[in-house]
């Protein structure tokens, strides 16, 4: 009677030697299929190590369930990036060959990191993968005993900002973290994952997401201005419960918090505060369709902007790729400057004025000299009317 392979589904009359419980087709579907049926296997024909428990889940990829093998692999201070620290042992095995007795040998030999590091470094450049980035940045502190015991204090303060969030005394854990956010009104799910992602992380928000429009953060054009943005919310945190910063949040009065705070001075020296304050003074669930702030993020992430709101930008004049990458070029001239010319630091709420006004070619005139075939592209190119996007926004 044949059954279907665990692997490629064939049909085949072979069974696993030691439990009969699987069937494979051939030698190289069970070699593939072996390394999860292992820990399952009646008689696997030696004893298992959290190595095979790691290898089998990580396969998945998700972290491992087996509480030594979380603690022998460095799982105990991943947090946040165990799906990444499992993805460093899938492309291990799966890309480079290394076994589970083979990594069971470097952990008992006090050796993981540094095999791992070689392992790595030996295979060609194309074939190291994102895992290799991770290992190299972040990582190896999870894998490394004397990192891992200093990070510790990561992630008791982890600990902490979730009872931070959630207002639990020091102390004590929240048994039902779920229910008890889905119990929130959404902008207040939506705020307090924010806090905790970028306020008390620090972690920059990229242009894809919400928080990269909503928390101000696209005032910034340099990495030491979104940096300035994530110390600003890092000490407003510190100074309130998140219900007050939601409540600020809502009512778009973050700005007012700082003052009250005490952060005033601080705020007032960020080099973009008129662009920081004109964003978090809007209603915080208003869009930014049409904005020049959602072309600034488009702009970064190299995206297309909707018909009905690129024809207001320019977009639907352009004829080729080459008038696309003008047009893009020139508007990210004109909203975020040229860091070789001081005379052209940029400037959005300028040009986004001059948007709602329709004229946008007038603009782009005095604020840069063009050549005559760029200035004629230009007028053609910038030929629109008046943005409504941008003049509901400014309240023209």
């Amino acid at each position: 009677m044949s059954y279907p392979c665990a692997v490629c589904r064939s049909p085949s009359n072979k069974r696993c030697s030691g439990c009969s419980k699987i069937a494979y087709c051939s030698t190289a579907c069970q070699k593939e299929g072996w390394t999860t049926h292992v820990i399952e296997c009646a008689n696997p024909g030696r004893e298992l190590t959290t190595a095979d428990h790691l290898a089998a889940f990580v396969r998945m990829p998700r972290p491992p369930t087996n509480p030594e093998a979380i603690r022998d692999y460095g799982f105990t201070n991943t947090i946040m990036h165990d799906r990444q620290l499992a993805e460093v042992y899938d492309h291990l095995i799966r890309v480079l060959g290394v076994t589970a007795p083979k990594l069971n040998r470097w952990k008992d030999a006090g050796q993981l990191e540094e095999k791992i590091r070689e392992t790595f470094e030996a295979a060609p450049v194309t074939r190291r993968g994102k895992a290799y980035k991770f290992f190299v940045e972040r990582g190896h502190r999870f894998i490394n005993p004397v990192l891992a015991k200093r990070d510790q204090a990561g992630y008791k303060r982890m600990r902490a900002m979730e009872n931070y969030l959630l207002c639990v005394p020091d102390g004590l854990l929240c048994l039902d973290v779920p229910g008890t956010v889905a119990s929130w009104p959404p902008e207040k799910q939506q705020f307090s994952f924010e806090c905790w992602t970028f306020f008390n992380l620090k972690t920059i928000p990229r242009p894809h997401e919400p928080a990269y429009l909503r928390l101000g953060y696209c005032a910034g054009q340099t990495e030491d201005e979104f940096d300035y943005i994530a110390d600003l919310y890092d000490a407003l945190s510190k100074e309130c419960y998140v219900d007050e910063l939601t409540a600020a949040y809502a009512s778009s009065s973050i700005i007012r918090l700082f003052e009250e705070k005490g952060l005033g001075p601080r705020l007032h020296r960020f080099s973009r505060l008129r662009d920081f304050i004109q964003i978090l003074s809007r209603p915080y669930n208003k869009s930014f369709k049409g904005t020049v702030w959602e072309l600034k993020a488009s702009l970064m992430m190299r995206t297309t902007l909707e018909p009905e709101v690129g024809k207001y930008w320019g977009y639907h004049n352009c004829k080729d790729n080459s008038d696309t990458y003008q047009l893009s070029f020139s508007l990210s001239l004109l909203m975020m400057g040229d860091p070789t010319n001081s005379n052209l630091p940029g400037d959005p709420m300028g040009l986004m004025k001059a948007a709602a006004e329709g004229r946008l070619f007038d603009y782009a005139s005095e604020k840069y000299e063009m050549a005559r075939k760029g200035k004629q592209l230009l007028r053609r190119l910038f030929v629109t009317e008046p943005n409504p996007y941008c003049q509901k926004e400014l309240g023209l």
